[in-house]
């Protein structure tokens, strides 16, 4: 079964070390992130892969759109 919804960043529950690392990004770099994921998945991204790219490949994909580490991001006060 296939349940599609359209949520934004901002709204969606990230899990494990994504969820440590979306809670640190600004509503900013959030909106940043979204606006290049809509362009690169114009049909939509499934939960798993996009919690994966957050949780194991930050750096190789997210962190590119916003000009950060994840441990830039997790070392921020």
């Amino acid at each position: 079964m296939t349940i599609k919804s359209e949520k934004s960043l901002r709204g969606f529950d990230f899990w494990g070390n994504a969820e440590t690392i979306s809670q640190n990004l600004t509503d900013a770099e959030l909106d940043a992130i979204e606006y290049e994921l809509e362009s690169i998945y114009p049909d939509g991204i499934n939960e798993t892969t996009l919690n994966d790219m957050f949780a194991f490949y930050f750096d190789d994909c997210i962190g590119t759109f916003i000009g950060e580490t994840e441990e830039s991001i997790l070392n921020r006060e």
